[in-house]
């Protein structure tokens, strides 16, 4: 299984897999979302629920068998 690390910013949540190659690791974008204004702002989450589900809807567009 490759790792994975999710990157949320105010305006993008992003998924991505590590994989390594040689001596170093290369970096895969498997999914981003776009977050609406006002989701997030200034690092704070404002809209828990809202965020959870962009979330579920970023993990079932990169592994659409992931639940």
């Amino acid at each position: 299984m490759l790792p994975v690390a999710i990157d949320i910013s105010d305006t993008l949540i992003r998924l991505v897999t590590l994989e390594r190659r040689g001596r170093g690791l290369r970096m895969h974008v498997r999914a981003d979302i776009v977050v609406p204004d006002g989701y997030i702002v200034d690092g704070d989450i404002k809209q828990p629920a809202a965020v959870t589900e962009l979330l579920q809807s970023l993990i079932n567009a990169a592994d659409p068998k992931a639940k």
